[in-house]
């Protein structure tokens, strides 16, 4: 099995237009990703230091995100 995810990566990269992939995503799309696993704030600003960029940006989708989301418990 690692063998052909190894060889389709290879693929993508060799060819990046005829397997559908139309370049690399930006900053904004990876941080929004991230944040919809679950990551917090510190944990994506750890990963790469070009994320401090964004910090402002990074820390109000995170609280929003919490803000839409049920309480883990209620009192």
């Amino acid at each position: 099995m690692p063998d052909s995810i190894s060889k389709s990566w290879f693929a993508v990269f060799n060819s990046p237009y005829d397997h559908g992939y139309l370049g690399e995503p930006s900053d904004l799309e990876i941080i929004s990703e991230l944040i919809d696993q679950g990551y917090m704030p510190k944990q994506i600003m750890d990963r790469n230091i070009t994320c401090r960029i964004h910090e402002n940006v990074i820390k109000g989708a995170y609280f929003s995100k919490l803000e839409k989301e049920p309480p883990f418990f209620e009192m």
